[in-house]
């Protein structure tokens, strides 16, 4: 059973079956479908939540307790579960959330599984990062609110609207005509104060931020090839075990023969 799950062809099936799932999903949000495609919708939905029940049945009887060892198998049971609620009284909020089997297409890709493994260990990286950005933050919403506070209360008239004034500049969202026009009319110094923010917080800040989460999928990628490495390492002295046998074997035909 578990050469079975782990087959190329078994895989390849799961994996159809998820984004199967996931486009039904999607279109089951579509407002105006006639009631006949929508119950066709609904039944193909039924019949691929069927199948994962089935799925997540056998891999617990394969693997056991050895099931729970893997995050993703956690993750993948746990939302089948609550896609399995009854939709009515206190479990219809929760069920809202049966459209998470969409995430199943990461967990039923392997390049997907890489991408999502390198963003969490890169987390402790990009929180201190974050930390660095909150303190370029807070030191240039106090020069703000004290600069131009008085004369522009919308954008610098507290430290809250300094902070949304400069998260819109750094994200470059109308900066110019609705930020740093009026300001540097005001005070044609204003964009040594703008300029500077936005070079340190979008583009040093961010690229870290970047090459953090790139440092981390290298190292992931790394790490896959080496235990595939040994796999395949354990699989040529399991079979050159085997092939000793077999000549051992033959060797002791051939003397008995004689």
């Amino acid at each position: 059973m578990r050469r079975f799950l782990k087959s190329r062809y078994t895989r390849g099936v799961i994996s159809a079956v998820i984004f199967v799932n996931a486009v039904v999903i999607g279109l089951l949000t579509v407002e105006g479908l006639h009631a006949d495609v929508r119950t066709l919708l609904r039944a193909v939905d039924v019949g691929c939540l069927s199948f994962f029940v089935v799925e997540m049945v056998l891999k617990l009887w394969a693997y056991r307790t050895r099931f729970f060892r893997s995050p993703w198998n956690c993750v993948d049971l746990a939302v089948i579960l609550i896609s399995l609620l009854p939709q009515f009284g206190m479990f219809t909020t929760v069920r809202i959330f049966r459209s998470l089997r969409v995430f199943r297409v990461i967990s039923g890709t392997k390049h997907l599984r890489l991408i999502v493994v390198a963003i969490f260990n890169s987390l402790p990286g990009i929180g201190w990062t974050a930390f660095l950005l909150m303190l370029i933050y807070y030191v240039y919403a106090i020069l703000g609110v004290n600069l131009y506070g008085q004369d522009f209360p919308d954008l610098f008239g507290s430290m809250q609207k300094a902070f949304f004034t400069l998260f819109r500049v750094m994200t470059l969202d109308n900066w110019c005509s609705e930020i740093a026009a009026p300001v540097i009319k005001a005070h044609p110094m204003a964009w040594i104060y703008l300029v500077t923010f936005i070079l340190v917080s979008a583009f040093i800040v961010m690229n870290v931020v970047v090459g953090i989460f790139v440092n981390s999928m290298c190292e992931e990628e790394n790490r896959l090839r080496g235990e595939d490495a040994r796999r395949n390492k354990a699989r040529i002295n399991e079979t050159k075990k085997q092939l000793d046998r077999i000549e051992k074997l033959l060797r002791e035909i051939c003397s008995q023969k004689s």
